[in-house]
């Protein structure tokens, strides 16, 4: 990029890296927050005069001299190694930290590590690999060393067979061809693996945040619960913009027209009938707690979660939304429009909430999950 603008050439950048910000000769800082909390130029110039802004978030994260682990402190892992007949190489003993309790839960080895052995696709010669359990894991190495194939084609392809047999169940993408080669062993105390992915958690205007992470649903009972409602014979579907009964029969549920243009990409505009609210009058009658339901789909994270505070089953969700930093986003907000950042942290939730659900309290060796994220920071500024 330096070489270009020795050239005589301008070079535009949109970028979170830390590096290519301390590089740059000019730098235009928008926010001063996400979403409706942003929209502003908040500081423009060199680096040093973006380090001595009071108010830009970005020269804040900058100027801070940050520790890790950030929250808490390392727990002590064992030895953990990786094998090629080539190299029979071993990791080293990980550093424990003095500082560490006594009290560290002592588990079996066996009950500890996830072992997969016989890992040869594409670049990978017949790998041994050991994963601790109950530990956050990273996996790295240079572009193209082989760590998608080794997590995405080896190990999740291994541990969804495993658990499928040992009848369990697994929620991740359509299922990839196991290397027959592959085995795995130490999988018995999980129950679920999700895997994170970069794919898009929606193409068309239909999918929202509050449909992809499902709590539409619940918000739809209540709307059918409403005397008026029941008086009527409403039924939560009448709620969908999904269906015929209750949608925009212009613009069917879309909120939007779509207009071809000959030699131009085509167009949209705001539905004159129902002015983009998905829905048609007489479903626009029913209101809770005075907001119907096209208002409450325009209703960001922060402003749901007051709105539903009494209503544990759709806080929740709403209140992982917001730890991920989210709590700008409009729940009807249609999905094509979250950035790639955005999308992820939608898609985590998701699947967050089926794994953070406490063990049954009878169970003496209860079963935990497996989340496998695909570099989770792509596209995230670094507040």
């Amino acid at each position: 990029l330096q070489k270009l603008t020795a050239r005589g050439n301008s070079v535009l950048v949109v970028e979170h890296d830390e590096a290519t910000m301390r590089r740059a000769d000019y730098i235009i800082d928008l926010g001063p927050g996400p979403g409706v909390h942003g929209g502003e130029v908040v500081a423009t110039g060199t680096l040093a005069e973006l380090l001595r802004h009071p108010e830009s978030v970005t020269g804040k994260c900058l100027r801070a001299h940050r520790k890790f682990p950030t929250r808490g402190k390392r727990r002590s892992v064992g030895r953990g190694e990786v094998q090629s007949p080539r190299s029979k190489v071993q990791s080293p003993k990980a550093e424990v930290s003095p500082s560490l309790p006594a009290s560290a839960p002592a588990v079996q080895e066996e009950e500890r590590w996830l072992t997969l052995s016989g890992a040869s696709k594409n670049n990978l010669k017949n790998l041994t690999v050991r994963f601790p359990l109950g530990r956050l894991v990273l996996v790295t190495g240079v572009s193209g060393s082989g760590k998608s194939t080794l997590i995405r084609e080896c190990l999740l392809p291994a541990l969804k067979s495993a658990i499928t047999h040992h009848g369990s169940r697994i929620t991740h993408p359509p299922s990839r061809i196991m290397d027959p080669a592959s085995r795995i062993t130490g999988f018995d105390s999980i129950q679920a693996v999700y895997e994170v992915d970069q794919s898009p958690i929606g193409r068309t205007p239909r999918s929202i945040p509050a449909t992809y992470v499902g709590f539409f649903d619940d918000i739809r009972q209540l709307f059918a619960q409403v005397p008026e409602a029941r008086l009527r014979g409403y039924s939560p579907s009448r709620f969908s913009f999904n269906s015929a009964q209750g949608r925009c029969p212009e613009c069917e549920g879309a909120g939007m027209i779509k207009l071809e243009m000959n030699f131009l990409p085509p167009a949209f505009v705001r539905c004159e009938v129902c002015d983009g609210t998905r829905f048609n009058r007489e479903t626009l009658d029913i209101e809770y707690h005075g907001k119907n339901v096209a208002a409450v789909l325009d209703m960001s994270v922060e402003e749901a979660l007051d709105f539903y505070a009494s209503l544990p089953k759709i806080r929740r969700p709403l209140q992982a939304l917001s730890d991920t930093g989210l709590g700008y986003l409009k729940l009807g907000q249609t999905s094509p429009t979250l950035s790639g950042g955005e999308a992820q942290r939608v898609k985590l939730v998701s699947h967050l909430l089926a794994g953070l659900k406490e063990p049954h309290l009878l169970d003496r060796l209860p079963k935990r999950n497996v989340f496998i994220l695909e570099e989770p920071t792509i596209g995230l500024h670094m507040a």
